[in-house]
């Protein structure tokens, strides 16, 4: 996900790092991030001025992490988040049976004024490998402004709904999205409003009937209209 003023825009993310540590390459189509000394110790890469940061909440997961970097292309500064990490094999993804993944959101509202509020939410998806569908909700569990860090007791939306998004192959996607306030769908991006879910598979492990399947998930969204913008982070195991 890259974002620059009033502006975002969901990107497939590709790279690769040594294992041992060692050369670590980061393209998100837009900016490709190289450093020949990979992360340190506090899970940060640096070249060139460009600092690419691993956020891996509460040191749960073990094949994706949240990411982030800040870069200047043509003049202009984006902002980078994102999920990044060891992509499922296809040989390990189930024709049958349902699994649920639970975890962390970011995510932050933006209006054309430049003002909102953005904070941390809870993750859970219920994937249905037959159906080749998932369905998952982030509960906002706080709210701030951006600016002021004061907390927002009752922010515009407590739930981001994004069901039946279809799997393909080891990732899965969609464009249903919707704010959600006291089990109602709320309105805050305007007119023209549309939706993006990307989501990948990460990991293989054995569920408990001893089934291999996927470990993890993670991904990003956007809700984008004429007032504003929803940007998501998510990751779940």
């Amino acid at each position: 996900m890259t974002a620059r003023q009033n502006s975002a825009q969901v990107r497939r993310v590709s790279g690769r790092v040594r294992h041992g540590g060692g050369k670590l390459v980061v393209d998100d189509r837009l900016f490709k991030f190289a450093d020949d000394d990979g992360f340190d110790s506090n899970g940060e890469a640096e070249n060139e001025g460009v600092v690419f940061r691993l956020v891996n909440p509460g040191g749960r997961y073990e094949y994706a992490s949240f990411y982030s970097m800040e870069y200047i292309v043509d003049g202009e500064t984006y902002s980078a988040v994102g999920a990044i990490g060891v992509a499922t094999r296809l040989e390990a993804m189930p024709t049958s049976g349902t699994a649920r993944c639970t975890g962390d959101a970011v995510y932050a509202y933006t209006n054309q004024s430049g003002t909102g509020f953005g904070g941390l939410g809870s993750y859970d998806a219920s994937v249905n490998f037959e159906s080749r569908t998932l369905d998952s909700v982030v509960t906002v569990n706080n709210a701030q402004n951006p600016f002021t860090r004061e907390n927002i007791a009752n922010p515009d939306f407590d739930r981001i709904d994004m069901p039946d998004l279809e799997i393909n192959g080891t990732a899965y996607s969609g464009t249903n999205m919707q704010l959600i306030s006291n089990n109602r769908v709320v309105q805050l991006t305007g007119a023209n409003t549309t939706a993006q879910v990307e989501g990948q598979f990460y990991g293989a492990a054995a569920d408990s009937q001893d089934r291999i399947i996927p470990d993890e998930v993670a991904g990003g969204a956007l809700l984008q209209g004429d007032d504003g913008n929803v940007v998501l982070s998510f990751i779940g195991d």
